[in-house]
């Protein structure tokens, strides 16, 4: 309650359906920041930074090193969160947090892959398992989250966590979670890939 929160998140279409989604459910309070909304969440408040069109798999463009720079100058956010609506491979990510720009200014956290208990559940074989941008995300996350638990029956949770104990490298944690509500205690999880090795897990992580 005592943080300001910031979010840069990646629009990949003509329209930004998720900034307004984010806008719509935090309550706008104002705008500060050119193509931000601050919202009134929290003391701290959350700021809420759009990248349009455009895709963070290649993270290290112009615009997304703007944005999060704008955002960390002008809002001096206590923590910063960035979501790459599926679009972003964690390896690109990190470079680009890291670099020279912006790796004085940063302490990195977890990667966190956001997935459907239900859609782990219903078909291994679907479209969503066969993407190379699902499999990249879910390979380089050091936490891997179980949504919409709330939506999905007892098998499929039980299905869930058999899936995610396949995984390798082995997370270093697995969580499942009922309407949104994630354990705040995940956002300061380590950091535990490096991406210079295919996102092989690292022994040592700043602390």
């Amino acid at each position: 309650p005592n943080e300001k929160w910031a979010v840069v998140v990646n629009e990949f279409g003509a329209l930004g359906i998720d900034g307004a989604v984010l806008d719509t459910a935090a309550g706008i309070a104002d705008a500060d920041v050119a193509g931000t909304s601050t919202t009134g969440g929290g003391d701290g408040g959350v700021v809420v930074r759009e990248v349009a069109g455009g895709c963070l798999c290649c993270a290290v463009a112009a615009p997304f090193t703007v944005a999060v720079t704008q955002v960390l100058r002008r809002a001096k956010p206590d923590r910063l969160l960035i979501e790459p609506s599926g679009m972003g491979h964690p390896g690109g990510l990190f470079d680009a947090l890291s670099g020279e720009f912006l790796r004085g200014v940063l302490e990195l956290k977890a990667t966190i892959a956001l997935v459907d208990v239900a859609v782990v559940s219903s078909d291994q074989n679907s479209e969503v398992f066969a993407s190379e941008a699902f499999r990249d995300q879910v390979h380089c996350a050091d936490v891997v989250v179980g949504t919409k638990a709330d939506l999905a029956s007892g098998a499929s949770v039980e299905a869930f966590r058999a899936w995610a104990a396949t995984l390798y490298p082995a997370k270093a944690r697995v969580a499942i979670v009922e309407r949104g509500r994630l354990p705040l205690a995940t956002l300061d999880v380590p950091v535990g890939f490096d991406p210079s090795g295919a996102c092989a897990p690292v022994l040592e992580s700043k602390p």
